[in-house]
């Protein structure tokens, strides 16, 4: 009995402090992205900024997915599909998909920067990139959003 009551805690407690999952991918989401373009050094006037309107409108499906069509200044920028936290984005060269944002990502886990490492665009921004290949989070920080405190 005793072991039955604190299972059932645990699970009241495990419900009551999740927090409600915001999916990124919903077709109201809209996105202004700076660019910070700094070729040689961070004085003016040799670096510059611009800014990308990014937006999402309808759906592809690829094998057995379905996925956002992501828009760049109102140009056909990339595909991506979300699932359980995790933000995938199909690549038509090799007819693939790999993970590009992971919500679920704890402190210590690495993740690969393939986009940056061999040149691909991401669906805003550029693709140059001097050496980063993996990255690790290091620190997980909450802000209130949404009217919620949320984990980014």
């Amino acid at each position: 009995m005793k072991k039955l009551l604190f299972i059932g805690i645990l699970f009241i407690y495990g419900v009551s402090t999740s927090q409600e999952y915001i999916p990124m991918l919903d077709d109201t989401n809209k996105w202004s992205v700076d660019i910070n373009y700094c070729p040689f050094t961070d004085v003016p006037p040799f670096n510059w900024t611009v800014t990308q309107q990014i937006s999402i409108d309808g759906t592809i499906d690829v094998n057995g997915y379905t996925y956002k069509q992501i828009y760049k200044d109102d140009n056909p920028s990339c595909l991506l599909r979300e699932e359980n936290g995790v933000v995938y984005k199909y690549y038509e060269n090799d007819n693939n998909e790999r993970v590009l944002f992971d919500f679920n990502a704890e402190i210590g886990d690495e993740f690969f920067m393939g986009d940056l490492a061999f040149g691909y665009d991401y669906c805003s921004g550029t693709s140059t990139n001097f050496g980063i290949f993996f990255i690790e989070v290091s620190g997980i920080e909450y802000l209130f959003l949404a009217g919620a405190e949320r984990k980014v």
